[in-house]
């Protein structure tokens, strides 16, 4: 995992350790100093009276501050001259090492880590010996010694009148040398001081502002209980009452035979019953588990939520209806539904929607129009974007395992990579419960590049934004939710932001006051209902979406279905079948109702059609359950023959349609391939492929399913197929080597070793082949397959192109001409050459073709033991089946399920055999340009047009060629060059590493002076921490010079 919980610190650096060292060394100078001052003062005191203590505590202040100020100065100083100089002094000193480039330093041989050298008590003890022995052997010392005292002699006697005139003045004329100054020692910190942004991810937003959610109260209606007896005369009577209320009355009667998608309520006191009849459509009742009924119906067909109870059944709580049959009191119960209201946001406006009364469907799009407005906003404001983004991450936990069955549930965090960036991103998004031992199955999801890491920094940091300003994010919310796409977690899909924090609204409940009742039959087989709406009190809210799909848009969509088929229906097939435009009367099914808009809608229906087909499901046991159908019908009549199955879930179905199987009893040869991309998964097809000579077509008489390709795989395949072919035609399929009786020649395939071994196998299992065949005993498969196999050319020709980068012209043409040599002699020869080949590429080749002893055979007609004029009766070549597979995935397409494959094949095969079987009988062909000679004219058409294509691309690729042949041999070269300096190196430097330890380096020589001795011995002068020390003392018996003369 690229990345930690924060940053750390890096390890002691060789930046670090120089520093380190040179503070050391400051601090020995700041000690030599220290030392040669009290020297003096006690030399001093010992031949002056005591009176003198004040200018002895002076002047040894005044040594250890110059030293220390020198040595501050002097040896940076240094570093840099000798870096400017480019000084390659003949021991590395430790002060200088970070300012020379590293690989320079390490070529050396005197080269020494850093890290693992320090400054000992030993090297501070021998400071005085290494400052007099350097004076004592470089004249530049005693040169540059005697220029600093003198010039510093000459400036104390100049000044001395003025500021030291005698022994005895009082202390407070002495000259202060005591200036305000800080020292800055410590290290240079190289270490990246931006702290990690993973702190701020474990932060909630339950602390943030929120403003409490505003709900608009519901309007008062009066209360309608019905008309008295008195008014009975204007209105129809609904029911019959009891007590002083002798039933319900309405103004109006309005039959329909279906139930609207929205209730209109009268606008006055005037009521209005529906009768709603279901009689001619019952069907519409259907329904997954149980029958729906006609109130559950209503309640399914309207957009808005009208919930409430579906009325007792109790003798004494039901109601007569008096207008279903013309006065008869019919016993039903009633439903009084309330409507469900709808959602607001807590950040909306108060009273949103403000001033709405809806009393028929007739109304503005003011729920959609806004929806849309904050989305298109949201998509062009970034702060949008990045909230969207962390409110995703932020939604789910970890998948990962911290054990093995101990899921890790960790939450999500903001990493940085720790190397570099990642598609211009510095940061991921990680698992809390990460460490550095784990795998790497727990959260890793990169940051997409629209969304801006800054911003995302801050949320999960949970600092305020300052770029929120705008109204998309700062605005009120215009969101309205209805109550059956509430999700789960109640909050506002929009992005709010308050105060620059980012806030989640939360969803409340609006009530709605519309009501409707409705009076449904007790007996079940009456499908009529009266459905009241409660006059006077409208919505109060817009008319939601049509998002439910009635019943009349839904039975055309599943007519569509079922006129394309549910094997193999997808609904992108439904919406572009021509049966469906027949259907909808041209028209798309977007456009029959607007719910259909929505794929999953359509899906759904065509998903639950497939299950309707198969309720088993479309795999394994799908196919075991059609097997079983398959077994209750007449041999003639069945597809699916055998399905094997192993432990190791290994299963191997075999189909095949007995009208094409006995075409296999007069086929010349055999061809087999497999196909990969018509099952979705790891099942693969495997196809048995013949040609039938008096209608001049190819055929598949055969398929197999199966999810494996080993040898023990290939011998139920081969096994299968045998004896399919011996139930459905009671005749043995055998090779014309082995039974004068079969007319089959042999068969043909590709490189696939397992296939053609699995062949052998099985013809030895059922004793197939005879112990003999012209005088050679046969027993061994690799025998067997040389007498009827053949390996397909173009596959051999495909091997070899793929070495064409690594060979020469004359070599790659000469391993293309191996199936057509014809000598023992030429054969010899290329096997001569294939083994002394020096080139990888090449010997892994040859290794594959030797592996298998029947291959090479397989491809040359001279190494074959199959008969020469069988040899030339049967292609060179697969192209036949490679053409059938394009040809069946273009009828059927690919990636279909398991049990929908088989089916969709069983169709085409039963097609193909009926169309053979009417050319047999009525003696038309279905090419009849497809004969031997047509094919022969055909194939030279094909080969002068391939020719010209090659000279044409061999001309373009001429120059290619060439510079890819020189840009080869440059590589080679190159390669050669690298490998020799490599091991000059290596003999340098173990040379070196020798040298350096039998002989102890050599100290430079005094005599001998040059432009370069004399630079080198100035730069060593000032870089050695000691001539800060000879600086001091000389400055120090310059300053104090009048004292001692005094």
């Amino acid at each position: 995992m690229p990345g930690y919980e924060k940053p750390r610190l890096r390890q002691f650096s060789s930046r670090s350790g120089v520093h380190a060292i040179i503070i050391l060394r400051l601090f020995g100078t700041l000690l030599m100093s220290t030392v040669l001052g009290f020297s003096l003062n006690l030399i001093y005191l010992a031949t002056h009276p005591l009176d003198s203590l004040y200018f002895s505590v002076y002047s040894t202040g005044l040594f250890t501050f110059w030293g220390l100020v020198l040595g501050q100065l002097l040896v940076p100083a240094a570093i840099k001259i000798s870096d400017i100089l480019d000084i390659q002094p003949k021991r590395f000193h430790r002060s200088h090492v970070s300012h020379m480039r590293m690989d320079r330093i390490r070529r050396s041989a005197n080269y020494r880590n850093d890290r693992l050298s320090c400054c000992s008590l030993y090297e501070l003890a021998v400071v005085p010996l290494q400052l007099f022995r350097r004076i004592l052997i470089s004249p530049w010392y005693w040169v540059t010694s005697a220029f600093v005292f003198s010039t510093f002699t000459a400036h104390v006697t100049t000044h001395s009148s003025t500021t030291l005139t005698h022994s005895h003045l009082p202390a407070h004329v002495y000259p202060s040398h005591t200036p305000s100054f800080r020292l800055r020692g410590g290290f240079d910190s190289d270490s990246d001081n931006e702290s990690s942004d993973d702190c701020g991810s474990d932060r909630e937003t339950s602390g943030k502002r929120k403003r409490k959610a505003s709900t608009s109260a519901p309007r008062k209606s009066r209360k309608g209980k019905g008309r008295a007896v008195s008014e009975a005369d204007s209105g129809i009577r609904v029911t019959v009452g009891k007590g002083k209320a002798q039933g319900l009355y309405v103004d109006e009667v309005v039959e329909i035979q279906s139930a609207p998608e929205y209730w209109c309520v009268p606008q006055s006191d005037a009521r209005r019953a529906y009768i709603v009849d279901l009689t001619g459509s019952p069907e519409c009742l259907e329904s997954t588990n149980a029958p729906l009924t006609v109130d559950g119906f209503i309640k399914k067909q309207c957009q808005d939520s009208m919930t409430g109870p579906t009325g007792a059944r109790d003798e004494g709580k039901l109601a007569e209806v008096l207008i279903l049959n013309e006065g008869e009191g019919i016993p039903c119960r009633r439903s009084n539904l309330t409507c469900g209201g709808f959602y607001t946001c807590s950040f909306a406006e108060q009273g949103h929607p403000r001033g709405c009364a809806r009393w028929d469907d007739d109304s503005e799009d003011v729920i959609a129009a806004p929806i849309r407005a904050a989305k298109s906003a949201e998509a062009k404001s970034l702060v949008a974007i990045a909230t969207q983004f962390y409110e995703s991450v932020m939604s789910k936990h970890c998948n990962g395992a911290v054990e093995e069955d101990f899921p890790c549930g960790g939450h999500a965090v903001l990493r940085k990579f720790l190397k570099g960036r990642s598609n211009g991103k510095a940061y991921f998004i990680g698992c809390s419960n990460w460490t550095k031992d784990d795998d790497i199955t727990h959260r890793f999801t990169k940051i997409p590049a629209g969304v801006r890491e800054s911003i995302l920094r801050k949320l999960f940091r949970g600092e305020a934004l300052s770029d929120t300003e705008d109204d998309v994010v700062t605005g009120p919310c215009t969101q309205i939710t209805h109550s059956a796409n509430l999700p789960n977690n109640k909050l506002c899909p929009r992005t709010h932001f308050r105060d620059g924090q980012h806030v989640r609204g939360a969803l409340s409940k609006n009530k709605c006051p519309a009501k409707i009742l409705i009076l449904i039959p007790i007996d079940g087989t009456d499908l009529r209902a009266v459905v009241i709406p409660k006059a006077g009190t409208p919505h109060n809210h817009p008319l939601f979406p049509r998002s439910k799909v009635p019943f009349e848009a839904a039975s055309k969509y599943k007519e569509c279905i079922a006129a394309t088929g549910p094997i193999g229906t997808t609904t992108l097939r439904v919406d572009k079948s021509s049966s469906t435009r027949n259907i909808l009367d041209g028209r798309l099914p977007q456009e029959i109702h607007p719910s259909l808009i929505n794929n999953r809608r359509r899906r759904d229906m065509v998903h639950k059609a497939r299950l309707e087909k198969f309720p088993a499901g479309t795999g394994m046991q799908a196919v075991w359950t059609e097997f079983e159908k398959e077994k209750s019908r007449p041999p003639a009549d069945r597809y699916i023959h055998a399905v094997n199955t192993r432990s190791d879930e290994t299963h191997v179905i075999i189909t095949m349609n007995p009208d094409l199987a006995a075409l296999t009893l007069d086929a010349s040869w055999i061809m087999v391939d497999t196909t990969f991309v018509v099952v979705h998964g790891k099942t693969n097809e495997w196809k048995l492929l013949i040609w039938l000579d008096g209608l001049e077509k190819r055929t598949v008489v055969g398929r197999v399913w199966s999810n494996r390709a080993t040898r023990e795989a290939f011998r139920l395949v081969w096994d299968g197929v045998f004896d399919a072919i011996q139930a459905l035609t009671g005749h043995v399929l055998n090779f014309k080597v082995f039974d004068k009786k079969s007319s089959l020649l042999g068969a043909l395939g590709d490189s696939e070793g397992a296939q053609a071994q699995g062949l052998g196998d099985v013809l030895i299992l059922r004793h197939m082949v005879p112990q003999q065949i012209g005088g050679m005993i046969v027993t061994d498969v690799d025998i067997i397959l040389m007498f009827i196999w053949k390996t397909c050319i173009v596959h051999f020709n495909r091997g070899v192109f793929a070495l064409e980068s690594y060979l020469d012209d004359l070599t790659f043409q000469y391993l293309l001409s191996f199936p057509h040599l014809e000598t023992d002699a030429e054969i010899q020869e290329y096997y001569n050459f294939c083994n002394a080949s020096s080139i990888p590429k090449l010997k892994t080749w040859w290794a594959h073709k030797k592996s298998y002893p029947w291959l090479l055979p397989s491809l040359n007609r001279q190494l074959s033991k199959i008969n020469h004029d069988h040899w030339d009766l049967t292609p060179r070549d697969t192209n036949p089946i490679e053409g059938s597979h394009a040809q069946d995935n273009q009828v059927n397409s690919t990636n279909r399920s398991l049990i929908e494959a088989i089916l969709l094949a069983r169709q085409l095969d039963s097609d193909n055999a009926r169309i053979i079987m009417a050319s047999r009988e009525f003696g038309i062909w279905e090419n009849g340009n497809n004969s031997i000679r047509a094919r022969f004219t055909s194939q030279a058409t094909r080969q002068q047009r391939n020719r010209v294509k090659q000279a044409e691309s061999a001309k373009s690729d001429s120059g290619a060629k060439k510079l890819r042949a020189k840009l080869k041999a440059s590589e080679e070269l190159a390669r050669k060059q690298d490998l020799e300096i490599q091991s000059l190196r290596s003999q340098l430097n173990v040379g070196l590493a020798f040298n350096a330890q039998a002989q102890p380096p050599s100290t430079p020589r005094a005599g001998g002076i040059s432009f370069y001795s004399l630079r080198r011995a100035f730069v060593h002068m000032l870089f050695s921490p000691f001539v800060a020390s000879w600086f001091t003392c000389c400055w120090s018996l310059s300053t104090v010079s009048p004292f001692l003369t005094h």
